[in-house]
């Protein structure tokens, strides 16, 4: 799915926790969603059109609202430490995904653990 960019700022910035929350609440709208289509197609009435055009909605909801999950999305501290372990240097920079400021970073030669900071706003910080 693509998000408006206000929108996609606001999910880059999500804590994981924040994240679970989110799609929690996605997940309990599409469950509701469908227990309500089920209720209508077994009541008494289900056949008026009525009824039937509800159950559809609420079905064609609950589909729909699959596609604004977001544990496709990697957070920017995942992505930025699978750019450093990739990168066989003993030290570099990237640009941080959510501020676009300077990551530098170093490995520790005697054991591999990695230390980087963000220099714009000191939104990302790690030491190994």
């Amino acid at each position: 799915m693509v998000w408006p960019a206000g929108v996609a700022r606001m999910i880059r910035d999500m804590s994981p926790s924040e994240r679970r929350a989110y799609d929690l609440g996605v997940r309990a709208a599409i469950d509701a969603a469908r227990i309500v289509a089920i209720t209508i197609e077994t009541a008494e009435d289900a056949d008026s059109f009525r009824k039937r055009v509800a159950a559809e909605t609420m079905v064609a909801f609950a589909e729909a609202a699959e596609g604004l999950k977001l544990a496709q999305v990697e957070s920017p501290a995942n992505t930025v430490m699978r750019a450093i372990t990739a990168d066989p240097a003993a030290a570099g920079t990237l640009a941080y995904p959510t501020c676009a400021g300077r990551v530098s970073w170093a490995r520790d030669s005697s054991n591999g653990h990695i230390h980087a900071r963000c220099e714009a706003r000191q939104c990302f910080a790690i030491m190994q």
